[in-house]
C-alpha cells in the first residue's frame, strides 16, 4: 500500500503522464479532452493512493485502470451533452440546430417553438428535478455523484431522473398533441 507522497506522484507523473496522454488522445480524439482526463487520472491517483498495492499490480497497470475509466467517463459526458432528454429522442438534439445563417426561415421558426415547449416542458417540473436532471445532463454527473450532492439514496436518484424524463415526455406529447388539434381547427375553419 502507498501514502500519499508528492514526490512519489511527481516520480509516477514523470514516468507515466506521456503514456497515459497518449492513450487518451487515441480513444478521445480530442486534445483538450485528452488533457482533462489526464488530470483526472493522476487526481485519481492522488486521491485513491492508500488503495495502490504493488503486491497487486504495476502502477503502470493501475494507472491505465484508471485511464480506461475516466475515458468512459469523458465519453459519457460527451454523449450527454449532446442530448436533451433522452438518447433517441424525437425531440430537440443540439446537434441538429442548424445555424441562423444557414436555416430555412420556417425550419427556423419550427426549431424555435420545439425549444420553446422544451423550456416549457422543464418550467413545469420542480426545482428538485431541475436541478438533478442539471446536474445530470449538463453538468455530467454520474448518478452517484448527484447522490452525495444532494444527500438522498442512490435509488431515489435514479428515480427521479426516470420521473423526470417522463414528465418531460408527457408535456411535449400533450403540447404536440394540443398544437396539432390547433392546426387541425385553424385548416378546417372551425373556432
Amino acid at each position: 500500500m502507498m501514502t500519499r507522497n508528492l514526490a512519489v506522484l511527481e516520480s509516477f507523473y514523470r514516468d507515466y503522464c506521456g503514456l497515459i496522454y497518449t492513450v487518451c488522445l487515441k480513444k478521445l480524439k480530442n486534445d483538450s479532452d485528452a488533457h482533462e482526463v489526464v488530470s483526472e487520472v493522476f487526481l485519481e491517483f492522488w486521491q485513491r493512493a492508500s488503495l495502490f498495492d504493488v503486491r497487486r499490480g504495476t502502477a503502470k497497470a493501475y494507472l491505465l485502470a484508471i485511464t480506461r475509466s475516466r475515458i468512459v467517463d469523458c465519453i459519457r459526458r460527451r454523449m450527454r451533452r449532446n442530448r436533451i432528454v433522452q438518447p433517441g429522442s424525437d425531440f430537440l438534439n443540439l446537434n441538429n440546430i442548424p445555424d441562423r445563417d444557414q436555416a430555412q426561415p420556417m425550419k427556423e421558426v419550427l426549431k424555435r417553438e420545439e425549444e420553446i415547449n422544451v423550456r416549457n416542458a422543464i418550467d413545469e417540473l420542480d426545482e428538485r428535478l431541475i436541478s438533478i436532471l442539471n446536474a445530470f445532463y449538463f453538468e455530467a454527473q454520474t448518478q452517484q455523484q448527484i447522490a452525495a450532492r444532494f444527500q438522498i439514496p442512490l435509488g431515489t436518484v435514479k428515480s427521479l431522473i426516470r420521473q423526470a424524463i417522463a414528465k418531460l415526455r408527457s408535456t411535449l406529447l400533450r403540447q404536440n398533441r394540443n398544437e396539432e388539434m390547433l392546426h387541425r381547427t385553424n385548416q378546417s375553419g372551425e373556432v
